[in-house]
């Protein structure tokens, strides 16, 4: 299994473009900041995604609904701002989900 866990630190800056296959990334409670990295959705092994907890603004990418293996989700306790992307909801194992 292939994950970055780099959660409870005091990192700042941008979260890079993630393209590697990872199944989880935990990046929350920092202080990361700009807009939600570009992830490469076409890697159908992420599982669990957590950036909350940080300064992220902008909104959701719309790629995200091609991660179909996705199943926690957790964006809340940032600056999020838009629309949700319509198929967002379909995906077939998002069982977690927080966006506050």
């Amino acid at each position: 299994m292939r994950r970055i866990s780099i959660h409870s630190n005091k990192l700042t800056g941008r979260i890079p473009h993630i393209h590697e296959k990872y199944e989880i990334i935990w990046l929350n409670t920092n202080s990361f900041s700009g807009s939600l990295p570009l992830i490469d959705c076409e890697m159908s092994s992420l599982r669990s995604l957590k950036l909350f907890d940080n300064q992220l603004n902008g909104s959701i990418p719309g790629s995200i609904v091609n991660c179909t293996k996705l199943k926690y989700l957790f964006l809340d306790k940032n600056q999020l701002s838009g629309t949700i992307p319509p198929k967002f909801f379909t995906l077939p194992d998002l069982g977690f989900i927080d966006l506050s």
